[in-house]
């Protein structure tokens, strides 16, 4: 029997080649792309097979059961394996992909096993910053991680999986179900998550699975998982759950009304910021949002915006500008600039 050789880290993998990977080869990985493009747009992501293949993977993520048939090469069977997911994609990206599948990512389960993050973009205020000389924390934790994978992996006899079992404590459970409660609350009409219900359903489960992690990195796989551990993971899961409703909710908008809706953001941002009620086009060009950095773009979210009474484009000689309704920002505290 062939010794498997570890391999912890994919990019841009098939589905089919993860599958393979996993099942004949080292039982858990996890795909890591700071350009998930790739991943979303990859032909097996297309429609004809978009069901087989979330399927596929949400069983990797469950640690499910899975028999992989194929005609010109040996059938295997997917058994205690492991996947995780860590991914950066462009919010068009990620649109394009949810049009192409339809409602399977979300009622497959797929989008929910996610803890999904949408930061404001830095760009223009990321000032230069010298290399610290020595980062003593960020050394403690690799060298922690490092420690975690020399340690030997749980098999069994197949070569799959065989974990250690971590119970929580009393007062981990108490906290715990108190989150699963108060999660499970939201998700009904009127509660905070109902637009989001797939996402918060798995939520709970993703507070213990992240309070395992972090009960693993200072403790190690043993023992029982403490409150603290639960109520940093609730904390953080929390976090992503609001994200996942914001950047969803902007998902399911049209895209030519959730363009007008980012520019309109960013704008009263802009003004806030300068003080000034307009900002010359040109700005919106180089720093605007990127859906609206076309002339025909911008032009398209400004005639929404303009009908709503929130802004409109000036033409001072030969300059323009996209004035700022003064109603909208705080205390009026704009002026014009000449």
């Amino acid at each position: 029997m062939a010794v498997p050789v570890p391999r912890l880290l994919y990019a841009d993998a098939t589905p089919e080649a993860l599958a393979h990977g996993l099942g004949t080869g080292w039982p858990t990985g996890g795909v890591l792309s700071a350009e998930a493009g790739a991943v979303f747009g990859a032909h097996g992501m297309g429609y004809e097979t978009i069901l087989r293949n979330l399927a596929l993977l949400n069983v990797l993520w469950d640690g499910g059961e899975i028999a992989v048939d194929r005609r010109s090469k040996p059938s295997f069977q997917l058994r205690d394996r492991r996947l995780t997911f860590g991914l950066m994609v462009q919010p068009d990206a990620l649109r394009g992909f949810l049009e192409r599948a339809g409602a399977l990512p979300r009622g497959t389960g797929f989008i929910a096993r996610f803890l999904i993050a949408w930061p404001a973009s830095t760009q223009g205020t990321r000032a230069y910053r010298s290399t610290p000389a020595s980062t003593p924390a960020v050394d403690r934790f690799a060298s922690r991680i490092t420690a975690l994978l020399d340690m030997p992996l749980p098999t069994d006899a197949a070569g799959g999986l065989n974990p250690v079992t971590l119970d929580l404590s009393p007062p981990a459970r108490i906290a715990w179900i108190r989150a699963h409660d108060e999660i499970e609350s939201g998700l009904g009409v009127g509660g905070d998550y109902q637009s989001v219900r797939d996402v918060a359903a798995k939520a709970a489960e993703n507070v213990a699975r992240l309070a395992a992690l972090f009960h693993v990195l200072a403790h190690g796989p043993t023992g029982s998982v403490g409150v603290d551990a639960i109520d940093g993971a609730v904390r953080i899961v929390g976090w992503h759950l609001h994200e996942a409703r914001r950047l969803l909710a902007d998902l399911d908008t049209p895209p030519a009304l959730a363009a007008a809706i980012r520019l309109d953001t960013w704008l009263l941002n802009e003004v806030r910021g300068t003080g000034s009620g307009r900002v010359p086009t040109t700005r919106v060009y180089q720093f605007g949002p990127a859906c609206v950095r076309d002339s025909r773009d911008l032009k398209t979210a400004l005639a929404t915006l303009t009908e709503r009474g929130r802004a409109r484009m000036e033409e001072v000689g030969r300059r323009r500008y996209v004035v700022v309704n003064p109603a909208l920002v705080e205390g009026g505290s704009v002026k014009r600039r000449e």
